[in-house]
């Protein structure tokens, strides 16, 4: 049985007069789809958060496991819609939400959004593997591999209290720039920052 929502991706014509193609993706669960791009060979890959425990991730993923509440999944659709080529959650126990997607040139995956979880996986080296806290958590931004079955890095980012990651770039170096909210007044800004 359905419960409330399940994420859908669908492709429309130039004009907006057709459906070319559109899909279902999730499990038992509420799924809901935040953000997409298109992979360089016409896929799309594809980033929400799931509420279901067999949301269909790839043998071999990132993260194989359902970790709780809610969790964000990162899953690439072919480039005509009937085959999910890979699909990992990512997340700790608590409520992971809010999710936006870069991709680099090549194919890496960046995210951001905000979590719940005082046990989010952030990564060894990380700039902030503390988390903040507040009513809503904290913003995270982490990279996976093209693949999704690695995660490169991840970090919380923000203060005390509440804080959104909202949207996500990647540029040509590589640096991730991340816009957001905070109602943090200890937000990491650097001495000298505008």
């Amino acid at each position: 049985v359905r419960n409330n929502y399940e994420a859908f991706i669908t492709k429309l014509d130039p004009t907006g007069s057709s459906l070319v193609w559109s899909t279902y993706l999730g499990g038992n669960a509420a799924d809901h789809g935040e953000d997409l791009i298109l992979a360089q060979d016409g896929g799309l890959v594809v980033v929400g958060y799931t509420y279901s425990d067999n949301f269909p991730v790839s043998p071999g993923a990132a993260d194989i496991s359902y970790n709780d509440n809610r969790d964000v999944f990162v899953a690439k659709l072919n480039a005509t819609g009937d085959a999910l080529d890979w699909a990992s959650y990512l997340g700790g126990a608590d409520n992971d939400n809010r999710y936006a997607l870069a991709l680099d040139a090549s194919e890496q995956i960046y995210l951001t959004g905000t979590t719940d979880s005082d046990d989010f996986p952030t990564t060894s080296g990380a700039w902030d593997r503390s988390y903040g806290g507040g009513f809503y958590g904290d913003a995270f931004v982490a990279k996976l591999n093209a693949t999704a079955t690695h995660l490169d890095w991840a970090t919380y980012l923000g203060g005390e209290d509440n804080d959104h990651g909202q949207d996500i770039a990647v540029d040509s170096s590589v640096y991730v720039y991340v816009p957001g909210s905070t109602k943090s007044e200890d937000f990491p800004a650097p001495s000298g920052a505008f």
